[in-house]
């Protein structure tokens, strides 16, 4: 095996060691808290309904653990953010009266790329239903001149399964 080239460079890559001293470290890589009041809800949410029961599970998991998983957020003008995935986090914090959530800040120059990676981050987790999917990718093809093709390339789907989920929307 000496002098082939390999793919991909071990698990060493996707996991680095520990340090020394015994402590976990995450890299913060834009991770940081910001303080709530400067967070925009994200204007092209696919999700329009949010279960209450699991809502008030998610707050009642923030009370006792805080908020796991950063948000995912872009930075807009004045100092302001606002957010890409992660609202229904953003929305239990608001809610609980916590004045800061951890956030991951990431350059989303267009938005399309905000769009999508909404879409993407809620599709990926199967938590939308399946209107709520429908209108998100219909919101795509209308508002950024996707085919069906398109929007099944991007998320990773059939082109025929994003079509018969549109077709939802023409049902009485």
């Amino acid at each position: 095996m000496k002098g082939k080239k390999r793919l991909g460079k071990g698990l060493q890559a996707l996991i680095p060691e520990a340090p020394d001293d015994g402590s976990l470290q995450v890299a913060p890589e834009n991770i940081q808290e910001l303080d709530v009041k400067l967070i925009e809800p994200n204007p092209f949410q696919p999700r329009m309904i949010f279960d209450d029961e699991s809502f008030e599970e998610l707050k009642n998991s923030i009370l006792e653990k805080g908020v796991i998983q950063p948000i995912l957020v872009r930075p807009i003008e004045d100092g302001r953010y606002q957010v890409v995935a992660g609202e229904r986090r953003l929305r239990a914090t608001l809610a609980l009266g916590i004045e800061k959530i951890p956030v991951h800040v990431k350059e989303i120059t267009s938005d399309e790329e905000m769009l999508e990676i909404a879409l993407i981050e809620n599709v990926q987790r199967e938590q939308l239903n399946p209107i709520d999917l429908a209108k998100g990718y219909q919101q795509l093809i209308d508002e950024l001149g996707l085919t069906q093709e398109d929007v099944a390339r991007k998320i990773s789907k059939d082109r025929t399964t994003v079509a018969n989920v549109i077709r939802l929307l023409k049902l009485p």
